[in-house]
C-alpha cells in the first residue's frame, strides 16, 4: 500500500502592512471582488421599469379622464395634471439613474491613465507587474482608488495578474478601461513589451478623456442655448394665453352672442365660441412637446446620448408645468 505524502503547506505571500490582506473567498466559499456580470444591469433595467409602471400608472387615469369618463371624485378637468405628472414620472428617475451612471463613469476614467503611468513606471523600475500594482495602490486615484485597492488585495494572495486585472475591469465596466486592458492582455500574452504598452494605453485614455472634455465644455454652450429657446418659447407662450388669448375669446363670445340673437352667423364667426381652457391645454402640450424634444437634443449634442436628455427634458417639462398650474 502506497505511503500517503504530506505536501507542505503553501508559505503566505508577504504583503505590504499598509496593504490589509484579504482572503480571495468568503465564508461561503464565493469568491470575493467578482461581482456578477450583470449586476448593474438589473439595477438598470428595474429603474427602467420603476420609470415605466409609474408612468403608466398615471397616464392610463389621465387618458380615462380625457375621455370624459369620471374616476370617482377626481373631475375629468384633471386630466392634464395625471398626463404631466406620468411624464415626469417616466422621465426622471431613468434620466437621472443613467446621468449618474454617465457621472461615475467619468470619474473613474479621468484617473486610469495616471494609474497606468504609475504602474509602467514601477514595472520599469525593475517590479514585477502585481509589485507594481500593489506599490500604486498607495497612491490617491479618486473614484477608482477602491477598485485599485481591490485589485492589490487580489494580487497579494497570489492572483495571476491576467485574471486579477480581467476583474477589475468586470467591476468598473467602463468603455475606455475595458479597451485598456484588453491591449494589455493581449500585450502580455504575445511577448511584447509591457512597459511600452502600459505607456500607450496611458497616452491613449490621456487623450481621449481631454477630446472628450473639450467636446463636452463646447458643447454645453449649445445646451445653453436650447435651454434659453425653450425659456423664450415658453416666455412668448404665456405672454399670448394671458394677453392675447383673452380678448381673442371675448371677441369669439361677443361675434358667438350677436349670432344667437341675430339666428344665424354674424360676417361667417357664429357657432360655438372659443374657449379659455381649450388655449391653456394648447400652450401647455405644445410647452411639454417643446421640453421634451428640446431635452433630448440637448443630450445627444452635449453627450452624443439621447437617454442622457433626459433629465433635461425632466427639467423642462417640470418648469412648464409649474409655469402653467400657479402662474397662469
Amino acid at each position: 500500500m502506497a505511503e500517503s505524502v504530506l505536501k507542505p503547506p503553501l508559505p503566505r505571500p508577504e504583503v505590504s502592512d499598509q496593504i490589509a490582506p484579504i482572503a480571495p473567498f468568503d465564508a461561503k466559499g464565493q469568491e470575493l471582488f467578482r461581482p456578477p456580470r450583470d449586476e448593474r444591469l438589473r439595477r438598470r433595467r428595474l429603474v427602467a421599469w420603476a420609470s415605466i409602471v409609474g408612468a403608466v400608472i398615471l397616464l392610463v387615469p389621465g387618458a380615462i379622464l380625457a375621455f370624459g369618463i369620471p374616476i370617482g371624485p377626481i373631475p375629468t378637468s384633471a386630466w392634464i395634471h395625471f398626463v404631466c405628472i406620468g411624464v415626469l414620472a417616466g422621465l426622471g428617475p431613468y434620466g437621472f439613474y443613467m446621468s449618474r451612471e454617465a457621472r461615475r463613469i467619468r470619474g473613474l476614467e479621468e484617473r486610469f491613465a495616471d494609474f497606468l503611468r504609475d504602474v509602467a513606471s514601477g514595472h520599469q523600475g525593475g517590479l514585477t507587474l502585481p509589485a507594481a500594482v500593489v506599490v500604486a495602490s498607495r497612491g490617491e486615484y479618486g473614484p477608482l482608488t477602491p477598485e485599485v485597492k481591490k485589485m492589490a488585495d487580489q494580487l497579494s494572495w497570489n492572483l495571476p495578474f491576467t485574471e486579477a486585472i480581467e476583474r477589475f475591469a468586470e467591476r468598473v465596466d467602463t468603455p475606455l478601461i475595458r479597451r485598456a486592458v484588453n491591449l494589455i492582455l493581449q500585450a502580455n500574452r504575445s511577448g511584447g513589451s509591457t512597459i511600452e504598452v502600459l505607456m500607450a494605453a496611458s497616452r491613449d485614455a490621456r487623450e481621449i478623456k481631454s477630446l472628450e472634455n473639450e467636446r463636452r465644455l463646447t458643447m454645453s454652450l449649445y445646451t445653453v442655448v436650447i435651454y434659453i429657446t425653450f425659456f423664450v418659447f415658453l416666455g412668448v407662450a404665456a405672454v399670448l394665453y394671458a394677453s392675447f388669448v383673452p380678448k381673442l375669446v371675448a371677441a369669439s363670445q361677443a361675434a358667438s352672442d350677436a349670432a344667437l340673437s341675430a339666428g344665424g352667423q354674424v360676417g361667417g364667426i357664429g357657432g360655438p365660441s372659443l374657449n379659455l381652457r381649450d388655449f391653456q391645454v394648447f400652450y401647455f402640450m405644445a410647452a411639454i412637446m417643446q421640453g421634451l424634444g428640446d431635452g433630448i437634443v440637448a443630450g445627444l449634442m452635449g453627450n452624443g446620448r439621447a437617454v442622457l436628455g433626459l433629465k433635461h427634458s425632466f427639467a423642462m417639462v417640470l418648469v412648464a408645468y409649474l409655469t402653467f398650474t400657479f402662474f397662469l
